[in-house]
C-alpha cells in the first residue's frame, strides 16, 4: 500500500461513491472503522466517569468547573474562523 492510496481514502469520506476500488483502499477503511471504534468506546468510557465525578465535587469545585468551561468555550470560539 502506498501513501496515494492512503490519500486517496480520506479523501473519499467526503463524497460515499459506488466505485469499485483496490483492497488497500477497503483495508485503509477497515482500520479507520476500528479505530473509530475504539476512540467512541473509550470516549463514552471517559464520559461516564467524568459524570460520576461531577457528582461528588462540592459546589465551590464545581463553579470553578464550569468558569474553566466556560473560560474555555470563549477561547476556542475566539481561535474558530467565523
Amino acid at each position: 500500500m502506498s501513501l496515494a492510496t492512503l490519500q486517496y481514502a480520506v479523501q473519499t469520506f467526503g463524497s460515499l461513491g459506488v466505485s469499485v476500488h483496490g483492497i488497500g483502499y477497503y483495508m485503509v477503511l477497515a482500520g479507520f472503522a476500528i479505530l473509530g471504534a475504539i476512540l467512541a468506546g473509550v470516549a463514552a468510557l471517559a464520559t461516564v466517569r467524568f459524570l460520576k465525578r461531577i457528582g461528588d465535587m462540592s459546589p465551590g469545585q464545581f463553579i470553578v468547573f464550569m468558569a474553566m468551561v466556560g473560560l474555555g468555550l470563549i477561547i476556542i470560539g475566539t481561535l474558530l474562523p467565523a
